[in-house]
């Protein structure tokens, strides 16, 4: 006997832009509807069948670990062509919102690396719709596989900018964020002396800290560590990979920034306006004598104290959530 099993759905056409940088943030239900494109349009056919009811359950994952899924209501296909956005996934006034949604990882490692870098790391990706009929059962599956290629080189993320611009602000505890592949990392800060100077002589006369021996792509300057007093620094990362012919160098460029803190206490001073002087997480800084980094993350990516400071004080915008890490 054989058994022949015909599919209601025919996926006609279908357009993926995988940008080369995916903010971990733009994977957010609330995010997902705002990316500038979609990451896949989808035309769809329905055969003559019992049901034009369903639900769609999506999962992107990294190297077979879930790192985001949700499912969406039961819907019509009520006319064909029916097409299907991902920014379609987030808008709640879409019959295809995702009405439930987390962000999972099996894999601890892979969680922590893509909240520490703030992108999608490099690696194995898969996009998967299962579209589930009326009768819960899965009646098609699309799949579309992808891979984030490591970056060539080293790239620095946060804090500062090339050396050369205007420095960025940042505190006497950053955390350098970094991306690119190596056996190890080693991060190298100097300050700046004499402006004339170029970075790399910066690093070489000036040296203020050393740490070599990093497997992570990140590193928190933690206060066992020689304070950085105010001023202007410069700093950069450099890779070691094992080859045949021995141990090569990758070097990032030299990135700067500047430490001052009062600007930094002029943001707590309106978040303290903004949410109230018994905020939870505002009364923390000074129970627990935490200090700011310069790091401020919006919605998963780095922006400047002045950039946060023009938001709060210009624009009407409500606070949902304040997190100190």
């Amino acid at each position: 006997m054989i058994i022949t099993l015909l599919f209601s759905i025919i996926i006609l056409n279908k357009q993926v832009n995988i940008p080369e940088r995916i903010w971990a943030s733009d994977l957010l239900r609330e995010n997902i509807s705002h990316m500038p494109e979609d990451l896949f349009i989808l035309t769809l056919d329905l055969r003559p069948s019992d049901s034009s009811l369903y639900r769609v359950h999506l999962s992107i994952s990294k190297d077979e670990n879930i790192i985001v899924e949700g499912e969406t209501n039961t819907f019509q296909i009520a006319h064909t062509p029916y097409i299907i956005r991902s920014r379609d996934f987030g808008d709640p006034s879409s019959p295809i919102y995702l009405t439930t949604f987390s962000t999972t990882s099996t894999e601890d490692s892979t969680y922590k690396k893509i909240l520490s870098l703030g992108v999608l790391p490099s690696g194995n990706y898969l996009i998967r719709l299962e579209f589930i009929n009326s009768e819960g059962m899965i009646d098609t599956v699309w799949e579309y596989p992808f891979q984030i290629i490591p970056e060539e080189g080293i790239e620095i993320i946060s804090p500062g900018v090339p050396y050369g611009e205007s420095p960025s602000l940042a505190s006497e505890r950053p955390v350098f964020i970094w991306s690119g592949s190596a056996d190890s990392f080693r991060l190298t800060i100097g300050m700046v002396v004499y402006p004339e100077l170029s970075g790399e002589e910066m690093l070489d006369r000036y040296p203020v800290f050393e740490k070599g021996g990093l497997k992570t792509n990140y590193l928190t300057y933690s206060p066992e560590f020689p304070p950085l007093t105010e001023g202007k620094y410069v700093w950069r990362i450099t890779g070691f990979i094992s080859s045949s012919s021995g141990i090569e160098e990758e070097k990032s460029l030299i990135y700067t920034f500047l430490i001052e803190n009062k600007p930094l206490d002029e943001i707590v001073k309106i978040l303290k306006k903004r949410l109230g002087e018994d905020n939870p997480s505002l009364k923390r800084i000074y129970q627990e004598g935490l200090r700011p980094t310069g790091n401020i993350w919006l919605d998963g990516k780095p922006i400047s104290p002045d950039e946060l400071k023009d938001i709060l004080e210009n624009m009407k915008i409500k606070i949902v959530e304040v997190r100190w890490k």
